[in-house]
């Protein structure tokens, strides 16, 4: 999905939500109010990180890029 295209999805309520390794294990977001990926949480590992996601995404307004 390109910025564009987030920045509309944001407008109408959703937080977008990506996994990352580097510089450390991670959940980043982009939300209203931001125009720019924000660390959301950090994780000790990388299991931990995904079943986390995996909670949020059940959530209506959280979604995966």
């Amino acid at each position: 999905m390109d910025a564009n295209s987030q920045q509309k999805v944001i407008a109408k309520g959703f937080v977008i939500l990506r996994s990352d390794d580097q510089p450390n294990i991670r959940i980043k977001c982009r939300r209203a109010g931001s125009h720019n990926w924000e660390t959301w949480q950090k994780f000790e590992t990388k299991i931990a990180r995904d079943l986390r996601l995996k909670e949020l995404l059940k959530e209506p307004n959280y979604i995966f890029d």
